[in-house]
């Protein structure tokens, strides 16, 4: 299974918090889109665990429609006092998930806007088709296992060769 280096996430968290402008290898009407559905985050009390639970929709591969996947992704606190819901990037491991383990989801916690103001950046990946999506979320907006709404809508990049 193929893993995004740690720098690869650290500057893909930086870029997307300071609002830089990712770069794009490919023309716009070549980029699809992805929907990431009824994302949640569901903690253990103590904060040692936490689950990212959602879905994928995406484009149908040449016909008109959607297919929907699904995503899970456990980060575990690290210990040293930072819980579960701030680790930063490259700190957890990588999580497979969706049909035929066909996902890649990686995970990293910023708090660089200042207290009560962090937030989560997952890549959700498809290695074999080469694309990588970066939804991102307030930790307000998940506290407590609520789901998001609305839905998100996130720009598929593709991953150079």
């Amino acid at each position: 299974m193929h893993t995004p280096s740690r720098t690869a996430l650290l500057y893909s968290l930086m870029a997307l918090a300071s609002g830089m402008p990712v770069s794009r290898s490919t023309p716009a009407a070549a980029r699809e889109s992805w929907t990431i559905t009824s994302m949640s985050r569901n903690c253990t009390a103590s904060l040692s665990e936490c689950t990212w639970a959602f879905g994928i929709e995406m484009p149908l591969d040449g016909e008109a429609g959607t297919v929907t996947d699904w995503g899970e992704h456990t980060v575990l606190a690290p210990g040293a006092g930072t819980p579960a819901t701030r680790v930063p990037a490259g700190g957890s491991p990588a999580s497979s998930c969706g049909k035929d383990g066909r996902f890649t989801v990686t995970s990293g916690w910023s708090g660089v806007f200042g207290e009560g103001e962090g937030f989560t950046v997952l890549s959700v990946a498809d290695y074999a088709a080469r694309t990588i999506a970066f939804p991102s979320y307030r930790d307000r907006d998940v506290e407590g296992g609520a789901v998001v709404v609305p839905d998100k809508n996130c720009t598929v990049e593709v991953i150079p060769a």
